[in-house]
Formats: C-alpha cells, structure tokens, sequence
C-alpha cells in the first residue's frame, strides 16, 4: 500500500517527464527524475539509457517541434502511472532520414511508467507511429492525411 505522498511524487515524476523532459528538452530535470538505466519502449526494441533516450528526446524536439499534453494521468501508487496524452507538432527538420515538408501531426498516445527509487526506470509508449510516418513523407497535416488514405480503394 502506497500513501498519498508517493503517489503524488509518482505523478509529479511523470509529469516533469513531458513537460519538462519532451516539450523543453531538459537534460537536467531528465538526470533528476529518470533511472541512468531506463528502457524506453517507444520502437519495439527499446531505448536503453538516459543518453540514449535524450538522444531521441533532443531529435523529436529539434526536428519535430513535438509537444506532449497530459490527457488523464493515473498514479495510484508509488511505482506504476498510466497516462493518455496527446503527441503534436510540425516537421521542420530531418527526422530519421525524412526531409521536412512543415506536416503538422496531432496523435494519442497511452504510455506506462514503472518507478524504481522515485525515479523513471521503464517507460512504455504505445501510438500510431505509422500514422505519424505517414503525415511526415506526405507533408500534409494528419487530418488530411486520413483523408487521403480514406480514399485509396
């Protein structure tokens, strides 16, 4: 049984994660509340590291213009949250070999968190990635590329 302190620190901890790790790419606040050793499930395989998820953190914000906006957060205990936010931004530089057309893309995404010691250690992002791939190349927004793909026989 967790107390109402450690869930609270959890969806402080979580919060900071977007707001301040994703959307200002803050390298400092990220040491402060992510494991050295986290593993980042947004690809299948993973991202292990702190270094190596700032390293996508740092692309997605440069390239990307990304902005997370927490949805609904759910943090019951002191080691386990759930949340549901929306993922947005515009393309504006290479982002894994695609040139930048200025898409503009808006998506949920539903991500897990499991603490270890008040700090990130496992983070699980499940979203549409094809979607977002998609509204990259085309270089349309993401509504427009729905309707696009809605037409194809």
């Amino acid at each position: 049984m967790s107390t109402p302190q450690e869930q609270e620190h959890t969806a402080i901890t979580v919060r900071r994660f977007f707001e301040d790790v994703f959307n200002r790419a803050d390298r400092k606040v990220a040491e402060e509340i992510i494991a050295p050793d986290i593993v980042y499930y947004g690809p299948d395989e993973g991202i292990r590291g702190i270094d190596g998820l700032f390293q996508i953190v740092t692309v997605m914000h440069n390239s990307l213009q990304v902005h997370f906006r927490i949805e609904q957060l759910i943090a019951e205990d002191g080691i386990t949250a759930a949340t549901l936010t929306t993922i947005s931004g515009t393309h504006v530089g290479d982002f894994l070999g695609i040139q930048p057309q200025g898409a503009a893309f808006s998506l949920p995404r539903v991500d897990n968190f499991l603490l270890e010691n008040g700090k990130i250690k496992e983070v699980r992002a499940v979203f549409d990635h094809q979607s977002m791939f998609r509204t990259l190349k085309a270089g349309n927004t993401q509504s427009d590329n729905r309707q696009h793909a809605a037409a194809r026989p």
